[in-house]
């Protein structure tokens, strides 16, 4: 696909699993890409400083701690949830790098492996960490990461909160399996029809999917779709 806003920049400070906490076995979204998104959304809300982002299927976060990295005077706060504990967790762990206080933990970790191990991978990991420090130095971004399941979720814990881009990266069929769906249908529409709790006219909804994954409720309009690799990403709004 052509990018209009991300360019092809050097982000091997945010590899996954240097820096920025991984997953074994998991697959990472590409930060590029999710950049691409981010700034695509904006042509679709209202202008502002800065903005909020909500993922109900935040995996490890790495994508939405890679963004704030990327585009940190862009963020306001980070909202993510996901249906398994352990994830959660290590989302929790990964969006804390954006504080001062998480990003100082993880320098201090891999202050630790280079004195155990002495390997150049850590010592390269510490580069990154300390230039990662300075991107965030006297930025204010918030996060929030808890347990949810969007596929059974009344969403009160966004009750109160200003959602400008809802972004899933929704299970990909035969590589991942949505967990806990309690009815049995579409979880695509389920998962839509859970999130006009919080749509607005203002907001705009993206999924990821695979090509073959249909992304449609007659509640939204599709304004924009991309394809990137064997992705989709669909842009929707409320009628």
């Amino acid at each position: 696909m052509l990018y209009k806003y991300a360019h092809k920049n050097d982000y091997s400070d945010l590899a996954s699993g240097k820096v920025i906490y991984s997953i074994p076995g998991s697959s990472a979204f590409p930060l590029r890409l999710m950049s691409e998104i981010f700034q695509l959304c904006l042509e679709f809300i209202p202008r502002k400083d800065k903005f909020t982002i909500y993922d109900p299927c935040c995996g490890s976060a790495y994508h939405l701690t890679g963004l704030a990295f990327m585009l940190p005077d862009k963020i306001n706060k980070i909202i993510c949830s996901d249906i398994n504990n352990d994830i959660i967790y290590k989302a929790g762990m990964n969006l804390s790098l954006l504080s001062a206080v998480g990003i100082d933990k993880r320098i201090s970790e891999i202050n630790e492996l280079i004195q155990k191990f002495d390997k150049d991978s850590h010592k390269e990991a510490l580069g990154s960490a300390k230039r990662l420090k300075d991107i965030i130095q006297g930025q204010t971004i918030n996060t929030v990461a808890y347990i949810d399941n969007i596929l059974n979720s009344d969403l009160k814990k966004l009750n109160n909160e200003i959602v400008d881009i809802i972004f899933a990266d929704i299970p990909y069929e035969n590589l991942e399996k949505w967990q806990s769906n309690p009815t049995g249908k579409d979880e695509v529409r389920i998962m839509l029809e859970n999130l006009l709790r919080i749509a607005t006219k203002d907001n705009v909804i993206v999924i990821a999917s695979t090509k073959k994954q249909k992304i449609v409720h007659e509640k939204y309009r599709q304004v924009k779709k991309l394809t990137a690799g064997k992705r989709k990403i669909s842009f929707l709004k409320l009628i």
